[in-house]
């Protein structure tokens, strides 16, 4: 049975916010406040595939949820500057 975990979204403000992780993936809301959440899988720390960058459809901020090691358990979700 798959487990959800409790991680936190990382802001390029400074600010962060609780999200959630099970598996490989996470879902959030953005920081737009849009009604449905983002879902995406985990990416490694040091590389940022752009095949994982999450982008918001309505604000267009983009995301990327972060582990040890590419579909690994996240451990973090970080927004990006773009």
């Amino acid at each position: 049975m798959q487990k959800q975990h409790e991680i936190m979204i990382h802001f390029l403000d400074g600010s962060q916010r609780v999200c959630i992780s099970t598996g490989n993936n996470a879902a959030w809301n953005c920081k737009c406040e849009r009604e449905l959440p983002l879902i995406g899988y985990s990416d490694e720390i040091g590389l940022k595939r752009e095949s994982s960058k999450i982008e918001c459809p309505n604000c267009k901020r983009v995301y990327r949820v972060v582990a040890p090691g590419l579909k690994k358990v996240p451990t973090h979700v970080q927004q990006l500057k773009e």
